[in-house]
């Protein structure tokens, strides 16, 4: 009886931290911190969804670019000592990196007026 009840009781810890790494990853993946390009203004803007992080996922399908290699000279035209970018040109995505260890102080609208600033393209 004794076997029986350890099988069960690791069996069901098993099952717990399996749920709990589900949805820490679930979470993970809802609060993914976005990210926009108006291509009126020509102006990278992160969005303020109440949260601040260093990583933004930008959506570059509407950019248009027709190439990995068009889509990673556009960025590197924005790439500074404050910020930085990873292109996934098969997923049309592009993450922005903010060296927020250099601008502690900053909060989103300090970032979005230094992003203001990058060269028009």
């Amino acid at each position: 009886m004794q076997k029986q009840w350890n099988v069960l009781k690791s069996g069901l810890l098993t099952a717990l931290l399996l749920f709990g790494l589900a949805g820490i990853a679930n979470l993970n993946a809802q609060t993914a911190l976005k990210a926009s390009y108006n291509k009126t203004t020509k102006v990278l803007s992160l969005n303020d969804s109440g949260t601040f992080g260093y990583m933004f996922e930008l959506d570059i399908k509407p950019m248009n670019f027709a190439s990995q290699k068009a889509a990673d000279e556009f960025f590197s035209n924005w790439t500074t000592e404050l910020v930085s970018f990873q292109v996934d040109y098969a997923n049309r995505k592009a993450q922005v990196y903010l060296k927020t260890r250099e601008k502690r102080g900053w909060g989103i609208k300090e970032w979005n007026a230094y992003l203001a600033e990058l060269p028009k393209q």
